[in-house]
């Protein structure tokens, strides 16, 4: 996979957060950055392939509730947002798991995690934690500017 579909992910990630109306809002927006249709596709297609297949498979009415030591490292705004990865089946439970882990272990035990770390933290997870391909990690990096 190479940096502009690395990058596409990351910002088609980043809009679910945001009150997209339509794919085609999204698809403007990317093609305004300077991406290819061709491009979008793939990137459309590498989240379908390697997230949101996964999540369809394994998705279950669970409901993750927080620990106390949880609510009080994670900002409200934080975990809304893992939860609308889940609710989107972007992840699934066992990597809504694998990045709770991590944005726990991210920085000082006092220090709150807001909604932008969570969302860096959860890009890398969704894309070097399930990418089939060999992607290095200065790919990976360009999430995090």
């Amino acid at each position: 996979m190479n940096k502009k579909i690395v990058e596409m992910v990351g910002l088609i990630l980043k809009n679910l957060d945001h009150q997209v109306e339509k794919e085609k809002d999204l698809i403007d927006h990317l093609l305004l950055r300077g991406y290819s249709l061709k491009e979008i596709e793939i990137a459309f297609k590498w989240l379908a392939e390697n997230t949101l297949a996964r999540a369809a498979k394994t998705q279950t009415n669970s409901f993750r509730i927080l620990t106390s030591y949880e609510k009080a490292r994670l900002k409200p705004e934080a975990w809304g947002f893992l939860l609308k990865l889940k609710n989107f089946s972007v992840i699934d439970d066992e990597l809504l798991e694998e990045i709770l882990e991590q944005a726990l272990n991210y920085g000082p035990e006092d220090d709150e995690i807001n909604a932008d770390q969570m969302k860096t933290i959860a890009q890398f997870k969704i894309l070097s934690g399930r990418c089939k391909s060999n992607i290095q990690r200065s790919h990976v990096s360009v999430l995090y500017h």
